[in-house]
């Protein structure tokens, strides 16, 4: 019998996976964490115009979830092994058989999986992580302090083009990644957001995500959080994460982002900003035999 479920329909593929970590994980506040964290996951799995290769593994009652897309990279979901952290996972027993994996490896040949850091542990796949991300949320319900009254905030348009992309090349900069398509991207379907003060842009933010589950609620995405240099230093980027919390207060949305989790500025600064820590997502670069 063929370990591999395969799925046609994205949103199908999203609704078992639901209802199946709804029954593994039955408490709420649980499974609420589990959601949050696989958010990164489950973000780029659920995309329609992603990837057709959408599938389980299915060792009952042990399965993993999972989406193939471009380039040999392999997204993976584990309602059962989430919630155990790094020193406890290994007395526990999964019951998931070798040959499964052995299937698993024969029909995707990964060279790059997304999962949990104990998902990658348990499968005990050989290689070298390439990123690690800290999942944070902030639910609708926390107290915001008070919003400088200085601080503006409105949607970025066409004519802010040019500033746009120098904001993305300081992000780029500081980060060691690439933001100015993905800058691009949001300034051209609205959700880039810029923050001033005396008249004059200063920062930015994205709304670059939404995902609705009947525990989660509302889950808004946050990302391209930045100040310029010069302006740093002055509580304007914790100012930004409140006013970003603020905007969501009225539709009860929980705002989520990730951090590079080697980043301990990062962690200080989303931790100031009244963000939560839920868990990590790695991206690991396979290591391939021959």
């Amino acid at each position: 019998m063929d370990p591999i479920q395969w799925y046609q329909d994205p949103k199908e593929w999203l609704s078992d996976m639901r209802q199946h970590a709804s029954s593994i994980i039955p408490e709420p506040k649980r499974l609420l964490s589990w959601l949050v964290t696989q958010h990164q996951i489950l973000t780029l799995a659920k995309h329609p115009s992603t990837s057709s290769l959408w599938f389980k593994l299915a060792s009952q009652p042990f399965a993993v979830w999972g989406a193939a897309l471009a380039q040999g990279r392999v997204v993976l979901a584990c309602p059962e092994v989430d919630g155990f952290d790094s020193d406890t996972i290994d007395a526990f027993t999964i019951p998931i058989r070798q040959i499964d994996l052995a299937v698993f490896d024969q029909r995707f040949e990964p060279q790059t999986l997304i999962a949990t850091p104990q998902l990658l542990k348990y499968m005990n796949t050989k290689g070298t992580p390439l990123t690690r991300q800290t999942a944070w949320w902030r639910p609708h319900w926390a107290k915001i302090p008070p919003i400088d009254p200085d601080l503006g905030l409105r949607r970025a348009q066409e004519s802010d083009r040019k500033l746009v992309i120098q904001f993305a090349d300081a992000f780029s900069q500081d980060l060691k990644t690439d933001a100015r398509v993905e800058a691009v991207g949001w300034l051209n379907r609205n959700r880039l957001l810029l923050f001033e003060k005396e008249g004059r842009a200063i920062g930015m933010a994205a709304f670059s995500g939404e995902y609705q589950d009947p525990a989660a609620g509302s889950l808004t995405r946050v990302s391209l959080v930045f100040v310029e240099s010069s302006r740093r230093h002055q509580g304007i980027g914790t100012a930004i994460l409140h006013s970003l919390a603020a905007e969501c207060v009225p539709e009860r949305k929980n705002l989520v982002l990730f951090s590079d989790a080697t980043n301990k500025a990062a962690t200080n600064f989303y931790s100031r900003g009244g963000f939560s820590p839920l868990g990590s997502i790695t991206e690991f670069k396979v290591k391939t035999t021959g």
